[in-house]
């Protein structure tokens, strides 16, 4: 089946450790695989903001699946927006702030016009926050926050948060889906909203089948999207137990461009 969409995670997949890539060498591949007519998705946990600018002046890039699934744009097209309601978002920031098992855990509302923060958050300052929620709004309530929020994120020092995730899927479960995103931090977006969802959004707007895709990602919110498309890669430097999902794999990790390795395999194809 031939080609006709690729959608990558970018944090520990078309991302090295530092955030960045091969841009000429990406840029070439680009440009191969337009001329294909093969499109070329960012899909990420992050929100659009961040995404448009740690592209912009590097690659063309006009199409993302932002909020995992939850914002999408087509170029300035708005293909799809799901947020979470106001009195959920309360009841969630409510039960994190007073339950023992989220003690330390940073909360941010990822919302239309801003990220919310907690004023007194000790990180906010700190330059991985910045470079992640550059668009930081500081308030001394969050449950007050009036914006439409697509995701709630929670960020604490810990590598492992399945427990957590699993905790908030049984209280909150029937609206929200809680997925480790990345050591230590948990995105929690609405019920039936994922990367894969995302895609199948893409799919009807442009006419094309799951068979016709291939996916990149690393991490638990990637399984969705990988088991939905033909061909789905997991990166050789994940966590172990999505390296044996049965998934395709790929030759070289993250820090050494395992995506733009298969992308020269495709194009040579």
């Amino acid at each position: 089946m031939t080609i006709k969409l690729i959608v990558t995670d970018i944090d520990g997949t078309f991302f090295d450790d530092h955030h960045d890539y091969d841009v000429n060498r990406f840029n070439a591949q680009l440009a191969a695989l337009q001329r294909r007519g093969v499109r070329f998705v960012v899909a990420s946990g992050n929100q659009l903001r961040h995404l448009q600018r740690i592209f912009d002046q590097k690659s063309p890039l006009k199409t993302f699946i932002a909020e995992n699934g939850a914002h999408i744009v087509d170029d300035q097209t708005v293909i799809t927006q799901k947020t979470i309601p106001t009195e959920t978002v309360r009841d969630l920031v409510a039960h994190v702030e007073s339950d023992a098992i989220f003690a330390k855990a940073r909360l941010r509302l990822s919302g239309q016009h801003a990220t919310y923060v907690a004023a007194d958050d000790p990180t906010i300052h700190e330059p991985l926050t910045r470079y992640y929620l550059h668009d930081m709004h500081p308030v001394a309530d969050l449950q007050q926050v009036q914006d439409a929020i697509y995701k709630v994120n929670l960020d604490w020092p810990q590598k492992s948060v399945a427990q957590q995730a699993k905790y908030l899927n049984e209280l909150f479960g029937t609206d929200l889906f809680a997925t480790p995103s990345g050591s230590g931090s948990i995105d929690v977006i609405p019920k039936g909203v994922n990367k894969a969802w995302g895609i199948t959004q893409l799919q009807a707007h442009w006419q094309i089948s799951s068979d016709e895709i291939m996916a990149f990602g690393d991490n638990y919110n990637d399984l969705e999207m990988l088991q939905h498309v033909g061909q789905g890669y997991v990166m050789k430097n994940a966590p172990e137990q999505m390296r044996q999902l049965g998934l395709n794999v790929t030759k070289y990790d993250n820090n050494h461009s395992g995506v733009l390795a298969v992308l020269d395999q495709l194009l040579a194809s």
